[in-house]
């Protein structure tokens, strides 16, 4: 659990500030939750400024990020950054001792029915698509990226027996609960697609 690891004791409680969403706030430190297309950034500074206005904090330290297109559960520091929680914060993710998981939704040929498990490893490169544009993709020249996965559930958005399942491959929905074993940006997507 991200939360234990980083701080014992931490408070587990949904507080809504101006549709900010604070999961739970400790001893130094905030998770929040991101949706998705929505910065890492932009996260941090409506977070700061919320806290700032309810006088608990005056700074917020980015400690880990999720992608553009990614919701979950982001974590940050009060505090500057050379501040102890997050330093610790930021040594525990660098460290890879919080382990970060996915819940990932995919149309396509399910991986298997529920409890399947297995790895996909690909070599990811980084490709310069515009001046400030990047986009990762599956090159030989690439470095290695690993994404393990475990099929919850599968789902068919036919009615049953209707159509079967070699037709409707397409149309399938997969639950699947993943995690990246390096730091490559961002495999998930990619391995999947493959």
């Amino acid at each position: 659990d991200m939360h234990h690891a980083i701080v014992p004791g931490l408070r587990h409680q949904a507080v809504r500030y101006d549709q900010l969403i604070i999961l739970a706030l400790g001893l130094g430190l905030v998770a929040v939750s991101k949706p998705a297309g929505t910065t890492t950034e932009v996260i941090l500074e409506r977070l700061e400024a919320q806290l700032r206005a309810a006088e608990q904090s005056e700074h917020v330290t980015c400690v880990s990020r999720l992608d553009l297109q990614t919701s979950g559960v982001l974590v940050a520091a009060l505090g500057p950054e050379y501040s102890s929680a997050a330093q610790l914060a930021m040594a525990q993710f660098a460290g890879r001792i919080v382990a970060k998981e996915y819940v990932c939704l995919c149309v396509g040929e399910p991986l298997g029915g529920a409890d399947t498990r297995g790895a996909i490893t690909l070599p990811l490169q980084v490709v310069q698509m515009a001046r400030d544009r990047r986009k990762v993709i599956a090159s030989a020249t690439g470095k290695e990226a690993c994404t393990s996965y475990q099929a919850v559930a599968t789902y068919s958005s036919f009615p049953a027996g209707e159509v079967g399942y070699e037709t409707a491959a397409g149309h399938m929905l997969s639950l699947l609960l993943v995690r990246l074993h390096n730091g490559r940006k961002p495999p998930i997507r990619v391995n999947l697609a493959s």
